[in-house]
């Protein structure tokens, strides 16, 4: 079965609850521990403002709202972060057959699942504390894999990136304690794996050796000074590959068509892919 026009995701999909949330947030800033300065606490001097210190958090800074609501959620609605966000949900939810389809398969990495979807937990899977070493964009596990997605809107990747990412897959290696099938791959609006990831680049066994030159974080050096064979054979063993959003959105909605739609549990996918979809949908630098 094809995908038709009548067939497209319903307009109002579960995504734009995603935007309600935050809006809300934009009109109660406290709900993110911001508290408001009243104007009767103010007192106007020329250009200048004076506020009572007991006001201030000497150790934080001060914050300002530069937009209105719509304004603020046009900004936002372009930008990367939430699309990856809307991502990590669809994803975190969506059943394996749909991780294993629309990413596995693309790069060649073989696993049935089941998969984990990882986002910040990786902090605590290997003892990070609580900083915010790699900033993935996607991370799927599985008992003999583990596959990296990253989201790209324009911008190019670098060996830092893929060195960050060669680092988690050293990383859940060891949580694992197996060697693991590796794999990265690019979603990007341009098609071309070596405009986004110059060739030498992706001839990453050859420069990994002199990661220390890249300003990785110091918890990934030590990383790589402690287990250097390991990150060695994952930058040999790593497969690299590219889907534009096109692509991307074109195979969700096929398998979405295709979907009889009869049982609960098949209501709740096509409703899970009719949010994502919309999302996509409306993003005009992905470049569908």
């Amino acid at each position: 079965m094809s995908a038709s026009h009548d067939d497209e995701p319903r307009s109002v999909s579960w995504n734009s609850k995603y935007w309600d949330l935050i809006t809300q947030l934009y009109w109660t800033p406290n709900y993110l521990g911001l508290n408001s300065i009243p104007k009767s606490n103010w007192e106007v001097e020329g250009e200048f403002v004076r506020i009572p210190k007991s006001s201030l958090n000497l150790n934080s800074g001060i914050y300002n709202r530069i937009n209105t609501a719509g304004q603020n959620l046009e900004r936002l609605w372009q930008l990367e972060e939430p699309l990856n966000h809307i991502f990590d949900i669809t994803f975190a939810i969506a059943p394996d057959e749909l991780i294993e389809k629309f990413f596995f398969e693309k790069i060649g990495v073989s696993s049935v699942g089941p998969f984990t979807s990882l986002g910040r937990e990786v902090r605590q899977r290997y003892n990070w504390g609580n900083g915010n070493i790699t900033q993935q964009d996607g991370l799927f596990s599985s008992p003999n894999s583990v596959v990296g997605i990253e989201l790209k809107l324009g911008s190019r990747s670098s060996r830092k990136q893929i060195a960050q990412y060669i680092a988690l897959f050293c990383w859940e290696e060891l949580y694992a304690n197996r060697e693991l099938d590796c794999g990265l791959l690019f979603i990007s609006p341009n098609g071309d794996l070596e405009s986004l990831v110059p060739e030498l680049e992706l001839n990453v066994s050859e420069w990994i050796k002199s990661a220390g030159e890249l300003g990785l974080s110091r918890k990934i050096l030590e990383l790589f000074d402690g287990h250097p064979e390991r990150i060695f054979s994952i930058s040999r063993r790593l497969k690299i590959a590219l889907v534009t959003w096109k692509q991307h959105f074109e195979d969700v909605m096929q398998y979405r068509a295709d979907i009889a739609g009869n049982s609960p549990g098949e209501q709740t996918l096509k409703r899970l892919l009719d949010g994502y979809l919309a999302q996509l949908k409306s993003h005009r630098f992905i470049g569908l």
